[in-house]
């Protein structure tokens, strides 16, 4: 979605100073920006990057081809690679491999793909995180796809915190559409206490 970078960048900001003395986490970021339905995108970006740079945090985002307006953000992602952190592969098309019409051929093309427009990329890795972090609704289609990405060299790029980012950001949108200000500091502060909440629990 056009925000959830954004949403991203004040996660940054927050969770930085809150993790700073106690414990520690990786950062990776998903999707990506597309210029085109955000006109904000270029300096989300580098706001989220500058953040990252300020406090010596090395990253890794999952773009998706689709999710940067079919190669139009692909500067954006780049800039990723230039500050020296890493760029996955979160496919093509960003579909859901649980779904019954996406086929396991499809779902395969949609990851050459993508890594045909990443890999020249200066910080690229093989590295695959499925969107929607769903891994096939079959065993068929489970096997079949990760036996793909062990023969192409992949790492997993699964998460170990799940946040629930997607339904903060569909508050958050609906926030700003409606400028309710007073609700975005409200959310931001319950997304940090869910996230570190979250992050206790999986590291029990």
């Amino acid at each position: 979605m056009k925000n959830k970078m954004k949403l991203c960048f004040f996660l940054v900001i927050i969770l930085i100073t809150t993790i700073s003395h106690s414990k520690q986490l990786a950062l990776s970021f998903d999707d990506g920006v597309n210029p085109d339905l955000n006109p904000n995108a270029q300096q989300i970006n580098q706001r989220i990057l500058e953040q990252l740079k300020q406090n010596h945090i090395r990253s890794i985002v999952y773009p998706s081809v689709i999710k940067i307006g079919d190669y139009k953000g692909l500067s954006l992602v780049a800039a990723w690679g230039k500050q020296e952190h890493k760029i996955g592969n979160h496919s093509e098309l960003h579909s859901n491999l649980n779904k019954e019409q996406v086929t396991t051929q499809q779902y395969i093309d949609q990851i050459f793909r993508a890594e045909q427009v990443f890999k020249p990329l200066n910080g690229w890795v093989p590295r695959y995180r499925y969107p929607f972090l769903k891994e096939g609704n079959t065993i068929e289609k489970r096997d079949t796809v990760a036996h793909y990405l062990q023969q192409q060299g992949y790492e997993s790029g699964a998460v170990s915190i799940d946040a629930s980012d997607w339904f903060y950001n569909l508050k958050y949108l609906s926030y700003t559409k409606n400028g309710q200000t007073a609700d975005l500091e409200k959310l931001k502060n319950a997304y940090i206490d869910h996230l570190l909440d979250r992050a206790n629990y999986y590291d029990q």
